[in-house]
């Protein structure tokens, strides 16, 4: 499988992890099958957490992706 639905399913993937580690509360994409828009993520950081930290924790998991991904971190 390829495109839109394979890189919704490689990062749900990660960023599950992510969620039962505590590093992220939840998230939210822009991926969307019918518009090829850049993908967009914004995933939601605890309070308690320091939000550069969860970006680079969150950019490093998601290297090993073939897209580039725009990362925004917002409190949950």
């Amino acid at each position: 499988m390829t495109g839109v639905r394979s890189l919704r399913g490689d990062v749900n993937a990660i960023l599950n992890k992510l969620v039962r580690d505590g590093m992220i509360v939840g998230f939210r994409t822009n991926f969307d099958l019918r518009t090829p828009a850049e993908p967009e993520l914004t995933v939601f950081a605890g309070a308690a957490l320091d939000h550069e930290r969860v970006e680079e924790v969150v950019c490093e998991a998601l290297e090993a992706l073939p897209e580039t991904i725009i990362v925004t971190v917002k409190a949950g």
